[in-house]
């Protein structure tokens, strides 16, 4: 898989859960994702920031 560059379309992602917690102006979202093959674990959005942790991977 070549690094992903805007022009071609995203892997999809499986979500199997998901917990949202908002506080002070912040939103956290924690995923649980189903992660078979090669992702593109990439974002774009301008007007937010992110931090991706991975566990037990």
């Amino acid at each position: 898989m070549r690094l992903w560059d805007g022009e071609r379309a995203l892997t999809p992602r499986t979500v199997l859960h998901e917990k949202t917690l908002t506080t002070s102006g912040l939103a956290f979202r924690y995923p649980t994702e189903q992660v078979d093959a090669e992702t593109d674990w990439c974002c774009v959005d301008d007007t937010l920031h992110f931090i991706s942790v991975h566990r037990r991977a």
